[in-house]
């Protein structure tokens, strides 16, 4: 059972049906009203009974007047019971001097110096009541007659501070359960604080991502008709030629590597035989740097010629199989006639220039609004899933946020209900208020 339900027991709960909507300001505000109106007759009646202590205080002092100036015997006395007398006698006159002293003020009005006051004067009295017993009866046998109103006087105050107690104690178990469901409220606007931010920052990636996606299908839409346009379908018929160009030089390349296939091993032995100074061959350099590229290249087909005419010369040198040995013949002869590699050289040289002709083309020609759209389209296609991470994060945080939010909006309508016996209904700012009021 929640922590409120014996207050205002006396009040008739209005019919259920009649169910009250407020804010939490408004109902903050009902609380507040509450709490001032339980303070203030409280108040007034704490000091009521104050104003019944003040002239039993002075009526105490003036007996204290009295009881000061009364002598403790004669002169013929015991010195030693006299001193006892005196000091035990000043020792209780100023212990209930001060505490008159200290009933007599209350610091202020407010709930908590009046509280205090009460409390404090409990203590203090009970306090001087049990301390001056032992020096009440030191002197009793001699005093007695002066002493005795007074003391009948301190407890009489005792008795009204302690007809008083109750009534402290009831007021301060309501007054802590409406100050602890002030507390509750003040917990829940943060709450409402926390939560009205989280919906907000939620609604604002909502907007960014539809901005997001309305600027994407701008740009599509601006693509769609860039690439409908002649310019364009121009501009794309270049870049298919220049691909299937690539593809031609590949095939070129790889025909001409393998027609030197054959000399593949020859050559290395070849080099092998010139490296170790068995063969001279002048061009030494020159035919490593080939066979590390193969590039087909006027210059190279001189080369490989010389290269081949000076292998002729050494055949036997290379140790080569008879059948290899008949294919490298072969393929030498075919080299130093220069037909093939003339033929090859004068298609990869064509194919070549018409390349460049259509990279020039297609450079004169690019496009370049399509490219800044297609870059512009890869930017906001990356904003967009960014936001979208950042609002899957902000969702969770929203879903934890309005459980919270809803528990304490349950506990304070439970509360309410309690106190107030009236049903109420807190509004809690939510996205469907926030798409509501637009």
């Amino acid at each position: 059972m929640w922590p409120f339900n014996i207050l205002f027991k006396n009040e008739d709960r209005k019919n259920s049906s009649e169910i009250l909507e407020h804010d939490i300001k408004s109902i903050k505000e009902k609380l507040l009203g509450r709490i001032a109106d339980e303070e203030k007759p409280f108040i007034e009646k704490a000091l009521e009974k104050h104003s019944e202590i003040l002239p039993v205080l002075d009526s105490i002092e003036s007996g204290l007047g009295t009881f000061d100036d009364s002598p403790v015997g004669s002169t013929e006395m015991d010195p030693r019971l006299f001193q006892i007398l005196t000091s035990n006698k000043a020792i209780i006159s100023k212990k209930i001097h001060g505490l008159c002293k200290g009933l007599k003020l209350i610091t202020g009005n407010d709930i908590d110096s009046i509280i205090g006051y009460y409390k404090n004067s409990y203590s203090a009295i009970s306090d001087t009541i049990s301390n001056s017993m032992n020096n009440y009866e030191k002197i009793e046998d001699y005093l007695d007659r002066q002493i005795i109103p007074i003391f009948r006087n301190v407890n009489y105050v005792a008795g009204l501070l302690e007809s008083f107690k109750k009534e402290i104690e009831i007021f301060q178990l309501k007054h802590a359960k409406m100050k602890s469901l002030e507390n509750l409220i003040d917990k829940f606007e943060i709450q409402l604080s926390n939560n009205e931010s989280v919906i907000n920052k939620k609604l604002l990636l909502e907007k960014e991502i539809k901005n997001l996606v309305d600027e994407k299908s701008s740009i599509e839409i601006q693509l769609d008709e860039l690439i409908n346009t002649s310019e364009y379908t121009e501009f794309s018929k270049l870049i298919g030629e220049t691909e299937v160009l690539k593809r031609d030089l590949d095939k070129n390349t790889m025909l001409f590597l393998n027609y030197m296939s054959v000399l593949g091993r020859p050559i290395k032995k070849f080099m092998k035989l010139v490296g170790e100074k068995e063969v001279a061959f002048e061009k030494e350099k020159d035919l490593s740097d080939f066979l590390d590229n193969q590039d087909l290249t006027r210059e190279n087909i001189l080369l490989i010629q010389a290269a081949v005419e000076k292998m002729s010369s050494v055949m036997e040198k290379l140790n080569l199989k008879e059948e290899n040995r008949t294919k490298t013949l072969s393929r030498m002869k075919e080299i130093l006639d220069g037909k093939i590699l003339n033929e090859l050289y004068e298609e990869k040289s064509k194919i070549e220039n018409k390349l460049k002709d259509a990279e020039n083309l297609i450079s004169l020609r690019r496009p370049d609004k399509k490219f800044e759209l297609e870059e512009k389209l890869d930017k906001t296609n990356s904003n967009i899933g960014s936001v979208k991470n950042d609002l899957t994060i902000i969702e969770k945080d929203a879903a934890g946020i309005g459980k919270g939010v809803e528990e304490s909006k349950q506990r304070l309508e439970y509360e309410f209900r309690e106190i107030f016996n009236e049903d109420v209904h807190i509004l809690v700012f939510s996205v469907q208020n926030s798409h509501d009021s637009k």
